[in-house]
C-alpha cells in the first residue's frame, strides 16, 4: 500500500529465521527466503501498519503457495495471530511502511557518500556512560575481552551438557554480548552445533565462531541440531 517495491536484505538466505523455516519446511533456504518475499509482497498491497484482518495463519499458506508456511512465520517470531480475527507482521513499519522505505533509500545514498569520502567513522557505544564515544577497535577489544570471559576455559563435554551451554549463553546476554532473543539462541547453539560436527578441537571453533557470529556457517542440519539442543538444555 506504500510503494510498487519492497526490500530485499542482503545475507536474507542466511538470516537464521529463514534457515530455521528452511529447516522446518524441509526446503532450501533461498526457496525460503522467496517465500518470505512473496508473503511480503502480498502484504504490502494489504497493509500499511502490519496488520490484515480476516486473515488467519493458514491464509498465509495460500499467499506462499506452501502448506504450514504461515505456521512456521509464527515460530520464528515473524508473524503473529492478533485474536481479532487478523494477522500482523511484527516491526513492519522498521522495514516495509512508507517511511521504512524512504528511509532504506536515504541510508543507501548516506552509505555512497561514505565511500566516495573514504572516511573512517567511529562507533558510539554506551557501555555504563551515556555518549561514550570509543573507536571502533577499542569496541572490538572491549567485546572480545567480554567474550574472552564468558566463554573461559570453554571444553568439549559442555557441548555434551546443552544445560551448560545454555548457561554460557545466559551469562552472554548478562553481559550485553546478545540481545537474548530467542534467534540469537538458536544462532549461538548453531554454532556449537557446527563446531561439533566439523572440527577436532570443537571448543577452540565454537569461541571463533562465536567471536566471529557469521550465520552462513550454519548448515540446516546444524539448525536441526541446535534446536534439539537448545530443547534438551530447557527441560
Amino acid at each position: 500500500m506504500s510503494q510498487n517495491w519492497i526490500k530485499w536484505v542482503k545475507g536474507l538466505t542466511r538470516r537464521a529465521e529463514v534457515l530455521q523455516i528452511s529447516a522446518l519446511l524441509g526446503i532450501a533456504p533461498a526457496h525460503a527466503a522467496g517465500l518470505c518475499m512473496v508473503v511480503w509482497e502480498w502484504a504490502d498491497d494489504n497493509t500499511t501498519n502490519g496488520r490484515v484482518t480476516n486473515v488467519t495463519p493458514s491464509y498465509v499458506d495460500v499467499v506462499a503457495g506452501h502448506p504450514g508456511f504461515g505456521e512456521v512465520l509464527e515460530k520464528v517470531s515473524w508473524l503473529r495471530e492478533d485474536g481479532r480475527g487478523g494477522i500482523t507482521f511484527p516491526r513492519w513499519d522498521r522495514h516495509n511502511s512508507a517511511s521504512a522505505k524512504k528511509r532504506a533509500l536515504s541510508a543507501e545514498r548516506m552509505a555512497r557518500k561514505r565511500n566516495r569520502d573514504s572516511q573512517n567513522g567511529h562507533l558510539e557505544e554506551r557501555n555504563g556512560a551515556r555518549n561514550n564515544r570509543v573507536t571502533r577497535r577499542e569496541y572490538q577489544s572491549v567485546r572480545d575481552k567480554n567474550w574472552s570471559v564468558v566463554l573461559k576455559n570453554m571444553t568439549v563435554p559442555e557441548f555434551k551438557q546443552p544445560p551448560a551451554l545454555l548457561a554460557r549463553y545466559q551469562q552472554a546476554v548478562k553481559w550485553g554480548l546478545v540481545d537474548g532473543s530467542e534467534v540469537r539462541a538458536h544462532e549461538f547453539f548453531g554454532f556449537a552445533a557446527h563446531a561439533l560436527a566439523e572440527a577436532k578441537e570443537p571448543a577452540a571453533l565454537f569461541v571463533w565462531l562465536v567471536r566471529k557470529w557469521d550465520t552462513a556457517i550454519i548448515t540446516n542440519g546444524d539448525a536441526d541440531t541446535a534446536s534439539r539442543m537448545l530443547k534438551e538444555a530447557r527441560k
